[in-house]
């Protein structure tokens, strides 16, 4: 308990301190329970560092470039985060939102830098959100599993072991969404922006995004009129905001058609107070379905 608390102190320190504090947090974070001969990954933004971490356990230490709470969207690197890319033991990214990472690919296999882009292993559309579908975040994992696998053998079994045990939550919460969201009486609600086409295809839902693929988009005059008729049509109670972004947007819509706000996290990004929380990918997936079912009106949740 008095470490846990050590940490939450410690993780909101660092919220006020920056990126260069993130960077040192996780550096430390990394030699809590690592093996002498943990091998050293860099990641591009939190789902594909957390997906890392889970299949990686003691025998890999993750180094995030985006920082908590920062947009992965717009993200650049800088010349520090090309040098530890270079010096890493291998190097996980996104290439449908690291749009950076594939101008610069070919200098990083130069150097003989192990690479992994995550989304080569799903069929995607537009929307880069891939890790908000559980079923196909299982196959993401299996690909991280097989990447240290071929950096590190000698940890094989370890890898194995732990993307099974990880697929096993991932299909648990896959099944909880299936169960909970079977039966609504909404057909379809208002979001922040267009990130959640991969969970509405897995889950049969339809969402109405305020802005584009990038929660930094604009959305037109035409638009908000479009949404707020819909919405006053349709009796959506609720309006989606994420919090690591603008919810200007969301509020103004909101208060237009007397609607109430709700959090509906994209999970490009998790905050140090939520890491201070013991927040992780799978809690925050579950606080998701909880908003949904609200939204949604699902049968437990009037």
């Amino acid at each position: 308990m008095r470490r846990f608390l050590f940490l939450a102190v410690f993780l909101l320190f660092l919220a006020s301190l920056g990126v260069t504090s993130y960077l040192l947090y996780e550096r430390e974070k990394n030699a809590e329970n690592k093996h002498d001969s943990a091998i050293n990954v860099v990641a591009t933004f939190y789902p594909v560092a957390e997906f890392a971490r889970q299949v990686g356990g003691p025998y890999v230490n993750v180094l995030t470039l985006v920082a908590p709470g920062s947009e992965p969207h717009e993200y650049e690197p800088t010349p520090q985060d090309m040098a530890r890319i270079r010096e890493s033991d291998g190097f996980l990214f996104l290439g449908v939102l690291d749009s950076w990472v594939m101008k610069i690919l070919p200098d990083f296999q130069k150097a003989h830098v192990p690479t992994l882009d995550i989304a080569s292993v799903v069929d995607g559309n537009f929307d880069p959100h891939i890790w908000l579908d559980p079923i196909l975040v299982q196959k993401e994992v299996f690909a991280i599993r097989d990447f240290f696998v071929k950096i590190d053998v000698l940890h094989a079994a370890a890898y194995r072991a732990n993307a099974d045990r990880y697929v096993s939550l991932l299909q648990k919460l896959y099944e909880q969404y299936r169960t909970e969201l079977a039966s609504c009486d909404i057909q379809e609600v208002i979001v922040a922006h267009d990130a959640f086409s991969y969970l509405a295809s897995q889950y049969h839902l339809k969402f109405l995004p305020i802005v584009g693929v990038s929660p930094e988009g604009e959305s037109s005059a035409q638009k908000l009129a479009t949404l707020t008729k819909i919405a006053r049509e349709r009796n959506i109670r609720f309006i989606y905001f994420e919090s690591s972004a603008s919810r200007k947007l969301s509020d103004t819509l909101a208060s237009e058609v007397g609607a109430q706000t709700l959090v509906l996290n994209p999970l490009e990004t998790l905050s140090i107070p939520d890491m201070a929380a013991g927040k992780d990918y799978i809690s925050v997936m579950k606080e998701n379905l909880h908003n949904l079912k609200r939204a949604y009106v699902c049968k437990d949740s009037k």
